[in-house]
């Protein structure tokens, strides 16, 4: 019976070993990156290390890396910047509205090193000489320990809940130099890329569209406020009351409120709606006009996996690649994306004297998940691009 046991413990002993050893495993460092060349300074630009050391393929989620451009610009805000003090240094980096929904990994072999240098100062709005700390919004990278074969008839949302976490410790640097929105504009300008006649024609139905609907939107919002005198104070009350369309894209929000001191979120929501219509209205043309190219290069972007992108600074370029062109106006079922669709999640990114401008959340929110962020989370609401676009699209599905 000793010898049953004994074997039984030593076979048990001898699996767990073999499934520890027999699955990869990420190691991923942030550190300043040593460059030799004058022109890239190395405290300004982190290297991110990705390793895998264990003994299988791994499947890295794509949106927890950041992906960089022949340029040095990144095409995913997957890590923060933070002075010492907490304050984000906002991104700058590239902007886009994706084909799709759909879990995209990177594979990572067995003993294989992927290495990312991200150029801080051309990616995010740092100023020379300050202190910041660089870390992942998420604290570390999540990632399939095997190859994603081995789970067959697994629906994303599962692959996910299967995924372990590499933490990522955070690094602290000081930039050496601040970020140029005019470098920016600049690199627009020289890469431009023309439509021909028939885009041209198909976007501006689109555009046409869309400015027409946000109009009408901004003014439904707005019959939603009335204003009337408290008699024992004598002083503004303001009243709102939500649409159903408002609260399943935005969230509860007060009935009453005070309109000096009306609540920072709901301020900037409705600041954000008033932009959204406001740049694809202006008639008088107080802003710039939305303008388009056909740059969808390769060397910048996926443009198999892109619909669109923007750079917050560059007012008011839309970037069209080819998945825009085969696109309908509108989507016919949750999740499909759409020309106008996109007008309204790429002209909510700008930054400018209007509003601050969306983010692209990683990965991006569903439909579905768009409504439960209404729910559960409305200060990142107010960040998310996909809101705007649901939101002003108004399709319940």
């Amino acid at each position: 019976m000793k010898y049953i046991l004994t074997a039984i413990i030593f076979g048990i002993g001898y699996l767990s070993a073999f499934h520890c050893y027999a699955l990869g495993h990420l190691t991923a460092t942030l550190k300043s990156y040593t460059a030799t060349q004058p022109s890239l300074p190395s405290s300004s630009i982190i290297e991110l290390t990705l390793t895998n050391d264990g003994d299988r393929i791994i499947e890295v989620v794509s949106d927890d890396i950041p992906w960089v451009n022949k340029y040095g610009v990144i095409t995913n805000s997957s890590i923060v910047i933070k002075d010492v003090n907490g304050k984000e240094a906002r991104y700058k980096g590239i902007m886009l509205d994706r084909v799709d929904h759909r879990l995209r990994t990177t594979t990572i072999e067995p003993g294989e090193k992927v290495v990312r240098l991200v150029d801080v100062p051309k990616n995010y709005a740092v100023i020379a000489g300050v202190r910041y700390v660089a870390s992942f919004y998420k604290g570390g990278i999540r990632y399939l320990d095997r190859p994603r074969s081995d789970f067959r008839n697994q629906s994303d949302d599962n692959l996910i809940s299967l995924m372990r976490e590499a933490v990522v410790q955070p690094f602290h640097f000081v930039a050496d130099k601040s970020y140029s929105p005019e470098s920016v504009r600049l690199q627009s300008e020289f890469l431009t890329q023309s439509c021909d006649e028939s885009q041209v024609a198909i976007f501006q139905n689109s555009l046409s569209q869309a400015a027409s609907i946000s109009w009408a939107a901004f003014n439904e919002h707005s019959s939603q406020f009335e204003y009337s005198i408290d008699p024992v104070t004598m002083t503004v009350v303001g009243s709102f009351s939500p649409s159903p369309r408002y609260t399943n894209w935005f969230g509860f929000r007060a009935g009453t409120f005070d309109p000096l001191n009306v609540p920072p979120l709901d301020q900037e929501i409705d600041d954000s709606i008033f932009a959204v219509a406001y740049r694809l209205r202006d008639t008088d043309r107080t802003i710039p006009p939305i303008t388009l190219t056909c740059r969808c290069l390769p060397e910048e972007v996926n443009s198999e996996t892109t619909m669109a992108w923007v750079r917050e600074d560059v007012h008011y370029e839309i970037n069209a690649c080819p998945s825009f062109w085969v696109a309908e106006d509108f989507p016919t079922v949750p999740n499909e994306n759409s020309r106008v669709g996109t007008i309204f999640h790429e002209i909510s990114h700008f930054l400018d004297g209007i509003w601050g401008g969306s983010s692209d959340l990683h990965p991006a929110p569903t439909y579905n998940q768009s409504l439960d962020l209404a729910v559960n989370n409305r200060a990142l609401v107010v960040r998310n691009a996909d809101t705007y676009k649901f939101y002003f699209l108004n399709q319940v599905f």
